[in-house]
């Protein structure tokens, strides 16, 4: 690109300098008209000189605004012209090249990054210090059900409160909080950063769901908890019991006989009720790892509703279950997905309706869709419109031996969801906008 130049610059300069060495002497020695021809001949040189620095700087100067513009398309022509023209037009192209290796450089290394950033399955945000967000991933913007964040007071759309969480999180190790969306409720663990780069302090948020953690590890303390306990149950009562029979075996019958014999049968059955209760909660620690296969979900869940249609229709319980793909499959033990389904849609059966209900459904509701982590997930709904459930009774559903119904264990909903856990799933209770108690079975696809 650049314009053809006639003369070298420095033979203009060497013979400018020696023409003014020329016109010096001549003057000194009287030759005037000499003197008069090297003046105009510097002049001239000069002028040449005057012209090839400013095509020169005309050529600079549109290199640097190309470049500041972010074009590195321009190129200067390195053929024809003198040497002079042709060694500065190389000059230009290597200057160009160099910073375009540089930019290019810096373009892999933000997308490397960016990269980095969405395998991890950790929600990150980077905040200028004026609150503007520099820069986020999608796990974060999951976690708070948001579609875009621009500066940390938008916050607000998750919790009036959180902006405020955010900005003291600076002043904390690390702080927990419930954030609360359209589709779910999560714990998740806020922690704080910073750095400084061009004399400015960037914070770094970070965000990771810490609530399968925390329940898993709530379920595995309770699970040892019940070993231990039927361990030393189950030593203590086979004895009695053992003794018991042997002794009812070798009795006389007389008065006094006849009440020890009832004494020692009450014993038994004390002994034989208490194993039973013991054999309830062992099921809790003998589920064995998940035998997956492909369920076609329409005709497994047709089945399951035939087997408790007895159930439910003694209960004028109506079923509404919306239309589900023939074709979707879902991996999953048949056994064990089997007695989590029949345990929800029998505690739906079960559960207490307002006297003034006019239909009591269980609605039963297919998703599909990605977590936070882009993972994609199957979510099955189990809902009724029964009387809502008290917050106490809501937060303590899930916790081993909790129950609120007469004569129950309070193992059916904590075996169901550690049975969904061992297909790396989840069981989720929620309240839905419409007033319906919803149990989400979500589990991967």
């Amino acid at each position: 690109m650049g314009r053809r130049k006639t003369g070298s610059f420095g033979l203009h300069l060497l013979f400018t300098i020696v023409m003014a060495v020329v016109g010096t002497w001549s003057a000194a020695a009287g030759h005037y008209a000499i003197t008069v021809f090297a003046a105009g001949l510097v002049i001239f040189s000069a002028l040449r000189l005057r012209l090839l620095y400013r095509r020169h700087l005309q050529d600079l100067s549109l290199l640097l605004n190309a470049i500041e513009n972010g074009d590195y398309s321009v190129r200067f022509s390195e053929m024809g012209g003198n040497v002079s023209h042709r060694t500065f037009n190389r000059t230009l192209n290597r200057i160009k090249e160099i910073l375009s290796r540089s930019r290019d450089e810096v373009i892999a290394g933000e997308q490397f990054l960016v990269h980095v950033l969405e395998q991890i399955p950790v929600g990150i945000m980077m905040v200028a210090p004026e609150g503007y967000v520099y820069s986020t991933n999608t796990v974060l913007l999951r976690l708070l059900g948001l579609p875009v964040i621009t500066h940390l007071d938008q916050l607000r759309r998750v919790s009036p409160d959180m902006p405020r969480l955010f900005r003291s999180a600076a002043t904390d190790s690390g702080i927990h909080i419930k954030l609360t969306t359209e589709r779910e409720e999560q714990e998740v663990s806020l922690r704080f950063s910073s750095f400084r780069i061009r004399g400015k302090i960037y914070h770094i948020y970070t965000l990771s769901n810490i609530g399968k953690e925390l329940d898993a590890r709530e379920t595995e303390s309770w699970i040892r908890l019940i070993r231990v306990m039927t361990h030393e149950i189950m030593n203590s009562i086979a004895p009695i019991t053992s003794i018991c029979d042997t002794l009812l075996d070798n009795l006389q019958s007389s008065a006094d006989e006849e009440m020890l014999s009832t004494g020692l049968d009450t014993i038994r059955s004390t002994g034989v009720g208490l194993l039973s209760f013991v054999q309830d909660y062992r099921k809790f620690t003998a589920v064995p790892p998940p035998e997956k296969e492909d369920i076609a979900l329409h005709a497994f869940l047709s089945g399951i509703l035939r087997l408790q249609e007895e159930l439910l229709s003694s209960n004028d319980i109506k079923v509404d279950i919306e239309e589900i793909p023939v074709e979707l499959t879902v991996p999953a033990d048949r056994r064990q997905l089997t007695s989590v389904l029949i345990n929800l849609v029998k505690n739906a059966a079960e559960a207490e309706y307002p006297a003034d209900t006019e239909k009591r459904l269980l609605r039963i509701r297919v998703e599909e869709r990605l977590d936070s982590l882009d993972e994609h997930r199957l979510l099955l709904h189990v809902e009724n419109n029964g009387t809502p459930i008290p917050q106490e009774v809501f937060d303590n559903m899930f916790v081993p031996f909790y129950t609120t119904k007469t004569g129950g264990s309070g193992i059916g909903l904590s075996l169901s969801r550690y049975i969904i856990r061992l297909h790396g799933g989840n069981l989720l209770a929620r309240r839905t906008a419409d007033g319906f108690t919803s149990f989400v079975i979500e589990l991967p696809l």
